[in-house]
């Protein structure tokens, strides 16, 4: 993604938003995972896989739709 933001290529867009999506769906499903197993189910790791849930989420909400619909995004990775 370095290479394609120094290059200012049109496919950044799209990997920027696949790599926040699938962000969000591995801390999903790890969660899941960690929950289904009782000894790394402890309280203090679960709540913390939760905050990294909305910490993804939430950056999903502003950058997904930044990239989208940004006039400077779509001026800028133009190739």
């Amino acid at each position: 993604m370095v290479y394609l933001g120094m290059k200012k290529k049109k496919l950044l867009r799209n990997m920027v938003i696949n790599f926040y999506i699938i962000n969000f769906a591995f801390n999903i499903s790890y969660y899941l995972i960690t929950n289904s197993i009782e000894e790394m189910a402890t309280h203090e790791f679960m709540s913390e896989q939760g905050r990294n849930i909305v910490k993804s989420l939430v950056t999903c909400l502003i950058w997904i739709p930044y990239f989208i619909n940004s006039k400077r995004v779509k001026n800028t990775y133009i190739n």
